[in-house]
């Protein structure tokens, strides 16, 4: 008998004892399943991987949308007036901050260019350190490839 059929031996015997907290469910299995392991677990394992492989490279969700925000902001065009206008954003306080989004987000759902051009602007430069990173490398990205994936 192997392990298996001895441990599901013990459980119902211990099932059986007056006072026992262990109870042998009816829908249970009547034997343990045996799982892969070993050698042939990982031949098994290592043919399903190289069957199905993944076409692409995987990208992290947060840095796929880093990348797609990454290059909106590479398409617009630096004037002094874009420099002007996110100076004056960056001292702004976040109240003030979230009535200027307000603002632009009903023309970027309507999907204007300069709408949408505008809040990447503003959520490129406003972000958690993590966000601030994952810009950082979806700009290099970028700039090394020229195509967001």
């Amino acid at each position: 008998m192997s392990n298996m059929g001895v441990t599901l031996a013990m459980t119902k015997a211990r099932a059986r004892r007056p006072g026992s907290n262990v109870v042998v469910l009816p829908t249970a299995a009547p034997r343990q399943v045996r799982q892969p392991t070993g050698r042939v677990g990982w031949e098994q394992r290592g043919a399903f991987r190289r069957e199905n492989a993944f076409p692409r490279e995987y990208i992290d969700p947060r840095r796929r949308e880093a990348l797609k925000l990454a290059k909106i902001v590479r398409e617009i065009e630096q004037t002094p007036a874009l420099l002007i206008a996110t100076a004056i954003y960056a001292v702004m306080t976040p109240e003030n901050r979230v009535k200027v989004v307000e603002h632009l987000a009903s023309g970027a759902a309507a999907g204007l260019t300069a709408h949408v051009q505008a809040v990447a602007a503003l959520r490129a430069m406003t972000g958690t350190v993590g966000e601030q990173m994952d810009m950082q490398w979806a700009l290099e990205r970028l700039s090394e490839t020229g195509t967001p994936v």
